[in-house]
């Protein structure tokens, strides 16, 4: 997320919160649509009306290598079967 805005890693886990909502200002700037998940400890999920949701039910397994991909697959599967991206 720190290479997409343009700042340091320590930036963005400085205060997570204005990092997803600079990243949602970033990626909806033509036609607010997408949705924002910046994982890690408590990772945070912004919708295109800029509502936010944390999920703070994650585990240390989550820090595991290629575990980001898992996640966006399952995201993929997800969306692929009609759920909201929200």
């Amino acid at each position: 997320m720190g290479r997409l805005l343009r700042c340091s890693s320590s930036e963005v886990q400085d205060d997570r919160l204005v990092a997803i909502r600079r990243a949602l200002v970033l990626f909806n700037q033509r036609q607010p649509q997408h949705v924002v998940l910046l994982k890690g400890a408590g990772t945070v999920i912004a919708g295109p009306n800029g509502q936010l949701f944390i999920n703070a039910t994650c585990n240390v397994g989550m820090a595991t290598g290629g575990m980001g991909d898992v996640l966006a697959g399952v995201i993929d599967a997800l969306l692929g079967q009609g759920m909201s991206p929200a």
